[in-house]
């Protein structure tokens, strides 16, 4: 088994386990038909800004970031929505390339107004 193989493995077992599920509306429009998928929710806090001079940071910037994976969404389009749960979507800026099984994918968090837009189907 190579190392590329293990690597895929432990991916799929990560996915398994670190997931949660989702919708995902391929062109972000509210009409259309959702499909049901999982992803992983990687949002880092990264501290921005020195206070006093210091090493302390004023603030925390976030970076969004979903993790879709390939067997479930083949083709991850740029301005799709992700329905992560009711009031809670996100619209995907970039879509990194594919890695093993994984498309990372840089997001924004959408107001809750306009994640309300989107529903899960019965």
């Amino acid at each position: 088994m190579s190392i590329r193989d293990i690597q895929r493995m432990a991916r799929g077992d990560l996915h398994l386990e670190m997931s949660i599920p989702a919708f995902y509306f391929p062109a972000g429009d509210v009409e259309e038909e959702p499909v049901s998928c999982t992803v992983r929710d990687h949002t880092k806090f990264a501290p921005v800004g020195a206070l006093d001079g210091g090493d302390y940071a004023q603030r925390q910037d976030t970076t969004p970031k979903l993790i879709l994976n390939a067997d479930e969404i083949p083709a991850p389009a740029r301005n799709a929505v992700v329905l992560v749960e009711v009031g809670e979507a996100y619209r995907l800026s970039v879509v990194h390339p594919r890695d093993c099984d994984d498309f990372p994918c840089d997001v924004t968090r959408l107001s809750a107004a306009a994640a309300a837009e989107f529903e899960a189907p019965e």
